[in-house]
């Protein structure tokens, strides 16, 4: 498990950072925004291929990966990344479930606005 938490901790750092940084394009702040997102998803895939997801301490640190991409979550183009990676999570390789995306809204920042 530490591993797993120590590579939350770098993508969290990473995505932090990532507001920091001047981008030539918007195209390219689009794509370096996603891929820094989607190793969140990258992350879960992995952890259900070790078979560690059914472990409790391993649901926390799903339940703290989908709050780091919620927290991330505030523009339009944001949402739409969100969005496909829970898509992705969700129906294709079902690493995370129904209780599972009703947190990540929990945490969306979108939330106040229900």
């Amino acid at each position: 498990m530490e591993t797993y938490k120590k590579e939350l901790d770098t993508i969290r750092d990473t995505i932090t950072k990532f507001y920091t940084v001047k981008f030539a394009s918007s195209e390219q702040e689009y794509e370096t925004n996603k891929l820094n997102k989607e190793q969140i998803g990258q992350l879960l895939i992995r952890m259900k291929e070790a078979r560690d997801l059914s472990r409790p301490e391993q649901k926390h640190l799903v339940t703290e990966a989908l709050k780091l991409l919620a927290e991330n979550t505030g523009c339009v183009e944001d949402s739409e990344i969100a969005e496909e990676i829970l898509d992705h999570l969700f129906f294709e390789v079902k690493v995370i479930n129904e209780i599972e995306i009703d947190q990540f809204y929990e945490f969306s920042a979108n939330k106040r606005w229900e």
